[in-house]
């Protein structure tokens, strides 16, 4: 038996009301990682979110811990935005490709294996929206 040693973590899809809550992670956890230097902080807000993405949080007593951002990219030249790179127009043949952005786990809770659990969820919504890649 494994002992519980965190309250229990609820995974879901970020509702209007979250948004402050999502805005101030992202922020907190860009501006103490040292791998994103420079980056601008109000760009990674959930008003600079392209239309039909949906954020997933995780919550947990304290609030909120992780987020990421994902979104079902039609168009090659849209994708090639997204990805800031060049990208092969076969990757669309097969359907719409997901794109997670913005993924951001509050500094204190780094190492608890959030992003993984994350990109369960944002992996299983895509393939069950039909997209052709992540």
């Amino acid at each position: 038996v494994i002992p519980r040693m965190h309250p229990p973590l609820t995974v879901r899809l970020a509702t209007a009301a979250d948004r402050p809550a999502v805005d101030a992670l992202r922020r907190a956890a860009y501006a103490d990682a040292p791998w994103m230097p420079g980056i601008r902080l109000d760009a990674v807000v959930t008003a600079h979110d392209e239309p039909g993405t949906v954020v997933f949080v995780v919550e947990g007593a304290g609030g909120l811990l992780a987020t990421t951002a994902l979104r079902l990219v039609h168009a090659l030249d849209e994708l090639r935005a997204a990805l800031d790179a060049p990208v092969d127009a076969a990757l669309l043949a097969r359907g719409p490709v997901a794109v997670s952005q913005r993924s951001a786990a509050a500094p204190a809770a780094r190492g608890l294996g959030l992003m993984p659990l994350l990109r369960w969820h944002y992996v299983s919504a895509a393939r069950a929206a039909g997209a052709g890649a992540i």
